[in-house]
């Protein structure tokens, strides 16, 4: 995990200073340092439906962890659809899709996939990361490397990978808004569903 996270802040902008929301000790911050966000049966935004604004971050870490809840199956071409997870935005409330940088996930061949789902200048992007377990941690970096790439790098089990998109800026980084969970696409949640955050650490440069 440690050269990992060495190759992660190598590759990635230099870190100057930290603030913490909400706290997190070292190694595997407590699980009661968390926010679980439920998504309701037939809903799409999650509980609690926080807003919760930055001043310029440009890197991000935290812990996501998906409940079984998160396995669904949609009868619908809206399967291959990718739902929210956990990131920041670049823009005025509610207008995310201007710039912003997310972890994407959905269900799909009895798995659990995670993306990097990011837009730039209005222009939605999307990688696929890799493969994960529900109900283990997963430990997130998401960051910017100049302006116009946006990384995300994701570990379970000493395993992690990371996967970049390109697009074009720039990109005012003075301020914005916390991305929280949501389902969809355009469908709906079948049933309900929990994703918990903790740990999480804003850094700026």
């Amino acid at each position: 995990m440690k050269k990992l996270l060495l190759i992660l802040l190598l590759i990635g902008s230099s870190i100057l200073t930290t603030s913490v929301f909400p706290t997190g000790g070292s190694g595997l911050p407590n699980v009661a340092d968390s926010i679980t966000y439920i998504i309701p049966a037939n809903g799409q935004t999650a509980i609690p439906n926080l807003v919760q604004k930055h001043e310029g971050i440009t890197r991000m870490s935290y812990y996501i962890q998906f409940d079984d809840g998160c396995k669904y199956s949609l009868p619908t071409k809206d399967s291959n659809d990718i739902n929210k997870g956990y990131g920041f935005s670049y823009a005025l409330l509610g207008q995310h899709h201007t710039n912003s940088s997310r972890v994407g996930w959905n269900w799909k061949s009895d798995t659990l996939f995670l993306y990097n789902y990011s837009y730039f200048t209005n222009t939605r992007l999307q990688k696929k990361i890799n493969s994960y377990a529900r109900n283990k941690p997963i430990y997130v970096e998401q960051w910017y490397a100049g302006k116009d790439t946006a990384w995300i790098a994701c570990v379970q089990n000493g395993k992690g990978t990371a996967k970049f998109v390109t697009g074009v800026g720039p990109i005012n980084r003075s301020s914005g808004y916390l991305l929280y969970p949501y389902f969809g696409g355009t469908s709906r949640a079948p049933h309900e569903m929990r994703v918990t955050v903790w740990g999480v650490r804003f850094y700026y440069n």
